[in-house]
């Protein structure tokens, strides 16, 4: 019988920071989100960066630190703007709004909605592709292994940070993924 991939580090260290933020103990999950949010953004992994940096967010409120739950939102947001996800920044910025409006934080709650308002500067990025190499790549990423072969995650593409055309990085430990192409006969 072959034994499934291990998990890697880091979805350990997640499973833990979740299960001890449902049981309520957020002192000790604060810490694991943080580490985890700051190595997802040294690594350009922006949108599962931002997402920890909401969770450290959430045990910050909880804890009574609402100023540094703002601050932490604040900069989830930012990443969100990197990670070229302008759409979930207003829904985050009203969620953590309400949640510190309803705590008696007014001033915290207007500032988030602001930023939330102002529209991000685009990033910089690459040149838009032409038909030709959008469909070249398409066919590169739909080569792509089942299971990044370094953690054995599952390759999901959508969740995948595109490095060049149709060579991704594994959006759990940041390996680059490539496609497998098929050998050609000499």
């Amino acid at each position: 019988m072959r034994m499934p991939p291990r998990a890697p580090r880091a979805r350990i260290a997640l499973m833990r920071a979740e299960q001890l933020l449902r049981a309520g103990q957020y002192a000790e999950a604060l810490p694991i989100f943080t580490t985890l949010a700051r190595e997802a953004e040294e690594r350009g992994l922006y949108e599962p960066a931002a997402d920890g940096f909401l969770q450290a967010a959430r045990c910050l409120l909880e804890l009574g630190r609402p100023r540094e739950a703002a601050d932490e939102t604040l900069h989830a947001m930012s990443l969100l703007a990197l990670a070229g996800r302008p759409d979930r920044i207003r829904s985050v910025a009203q969620r953590a709004a309400a949640l510190l409006g309803e705590r008696g934080y007014p001033e915290l709650a207007a500032r988030l909605v602001q930023e939330a308002e102002t529209p991000p500067e685009a990033p910089a990025g690459p040149p838009r592709l032409t038909e030709r190499q959008y469909l070249r790549a398409a066919a590169l990423a739909a080569r792509l292994p089942d299971r990044c072969p370094s953690c054995g995650a599952p390759v999901i593409p959508s969740e995948l940070k595109w490095v060049s055309p149709g060579v991704g990085q594994c959006a759990y430990c940041g390996s680059i993924i490539k496609p497998t192409l098929p050998r050609t006969a000499h």
